[in-house]
């Protein structure tokens, strides 16, 4: 292969390869600085609830559903599989599932049943899983179910259908809030249930606006202060986007506030949206929020926002967040195995992935970076980025139109510098595209093509050093494959013009959009 050819391709597979290696970075892009990649553990094509715990040896325990069956799976300190069973349930969709170090509960169809029996344990309205057992309504009581022993434990009595109901456990404590909802006033009760004792811990009373209504409450108590997190949606309309706005309400002494709360992109900076899938968890003395929703990430091939897993703290009325996955498709379900490991749903077109995920500090867990939907998403990514890039080719248009033009004012003289091969002439189409292009940078380099630039490429003053670092390479590789015993100059022109503009095509071009 001719010079002329090999060279520029060169050039060509190198630009292409730096936007693989980036993209592959972005793709592989871990949640946070303290948080791992994820690992898949399985798959499904319903959309259930999932739970997860890791053991006191150290191995995993996980459950989720599948088409008509419940998946119980163990897994060793590698996430090696070790073991499977299976469950027959009817109607998986929508079920949910607690998994402790000995025994499985679940909920299908409003009745709970423990795996290994058919025999169902009580029908329920509400099912919560939680640390070490779980939390139902049945025939308007509140029971707590210990999940080695059983026993029940009535919290309380005479429970409407359409209170909210939800609860955490901080070792040996479970904390559970019981909210009913007239109009937009809000009366909830936290209760304290430690073994077969249960008191009250506070009653507040919230009154929201009268354009919202309650969705949920969630309790919060931190070293011993009692706070609840509740969503409130519009009062008199549907809302399609899912549209809500949280509030945190605190008791001092008698005086009762209810301040509007945000959840900010830890990554970004601006508002997570459509939160969703809100789960209390206990992190030591202090009470922790996981929920997904939807913020920045660069995993998609187009897009830049994505649902994902987060974990939130209340500092001082604002609610502090971290990304704890990093996926391009929806993540729901969060479920917490232990303090530094989670499990959660993927949902994707024709299936849906199990994914666990680690804290950094979670000795031998795996998350290998190079995995084959990185890989995919990486590929993608570039060839969707470079079939964009080619619309370098319109806007450069006033670059090459002015010395094609020129040219061709040249040739129809009698006298033209080019029938007589005046090197000249060559060097000076080439000095005039380059001005040109030096002149009408900004139709490429617009300020958010600068602004998605990578850093080696988007420092101050890059348009200009990117115009002349190129058109240095094209006029180099010109003059060493020897075009001009067989190109006239406007031959050799057109193909260092050429060039240029492939350069910008493939090293500028993908960020155009």
């Amino acid at each position: 292969m001719k010079k002329h050819w090999i060279m520029p391709l060169i050039v060509l597979a190198i630009g292409i390869a730096l936007l693989a290696f980036q993209n592959y970075k972005e793709a592989s892009t871990p949640p946070s600085d303290s948080w791992s990649r994820e690992t898949d553990v399985g798959t499904t094509t319903v959309r259930s609830g999932i739970d997860a715990i890791q053991t006191e040896e150290g191995t995993y325990r996980i459950a989720y559903f599948k088409e008509n069956a419940l998946v119980e799976r163990t897994y060793d300190e590698n996430l090696n599989k070790t073991g499977e069973q299976e469950t027959s349930v009817s109607g998986a969709t929508g079920s949910e599932v607690f998994i402790s170090q000995n025994r499985t509960l679940y909920s299908t169809g409003g009745t709970i049943y423990q795996t290994g029996s058919q025999e169902p344990l009580v029908d329920s309205e509400i099912f919560r899983p939680l640390e070490n057992g779980i939390i139902y309504l049945s025939g308007g009581k509140v029971v707590y179910v210990d999940a080695e022993t059983l026993q029940e434990t009535t919290i309380t009595e005479n429970v409407p259908k359409a209170a909210s109901v939800h609860a955490y456990e901080a070792g040996e404590v479970a904390f559970v809030s019981i909210s009913e909802a007239d109009d937009n006033h809000i009366s909830t009760t936290i209760y304290r249930r430690q073994g077969d004792e249960v008191s009250i811990l506070e009653e507040m009373e919230s009154e929201l606006s009268p354009s919202l209504k309650m969705e949920e409450v969630y309790p919060l108590v931190t070293s011993g202060k009692p706070q609840l997190l509740v969503s409130a949606v519009p009062a008199f309309q549907r809302s399609a986007s899912g549209e809500k706005d949280f509030y945190l309400a605190n008791k001092e002494e008698n005086l009762q506030t209810l301040s509007r709360i945000s959840f900010t992109d830890p990554v970004s900076g601006s508002l997570l949206e459509e939160i969703e899938d809100l789960k209390v968890i206990a992190k030591g003395e202090e009470a922790s929020v996981l929920f997904r929703a939807q913020g920045f990430t660069e995993t998609k091939t187009s897009g830049s926002e994505a649902f994902n897993v987060y974990e939130g703290v209340v500092e001082e009325g604002e609610m502090s967040s971290v990304r704890l996955s990093n996926t391009p498709r929806l993540s729901v379900k969060p479920a917490t195995a232990s303090e530094e490991v989670i499990a959660w749903l993927d949902i994707g077109a024709e299936r849906n992935t199990v994914f666990m995920a680690a804290s950094v500090n979670q000795a031998g867990f795996p998350s290998s970076a190079l995995t084959w939907d990185t890989a995919l998403r990486t590929a993608g990514k570039t060839l969707t980025m470079l079939s964009t890039g080619l619309m370098t080719i319109f806007l450069t248009v006033m670059w090459y139109a002015p010395p094609l033009l020129l040219m061709g004012a040249w040739t129809f003289r009698r006298r033209n510098p080019f029938d007589e091969e005046k090197e000249w002439s060559f060097y000076a189409s080439v000095g005039f595209y380059t001005a040109v292009a030096l002149l009408f940078h900004q139709h490429l380099f617009k300020a958010q093509v600068i602004g998605g630039l990578p850093e080696f490429l988007g420092f101050t003053g890059s348009p200009f050093v990117i115009i002349l670092f190129f058109s240095l390479i094209a006029l180099v590789i010109v003059k060493l494959s020897d075009l001009d015993k067989w190109w006239g100059i406007p031959g050799r022109v057109a193909y260092f013009i050429g060039m240029h503009i492939l350069f910008m095509t493939v090293f500028i071009g993908p960020y155009i959009f």
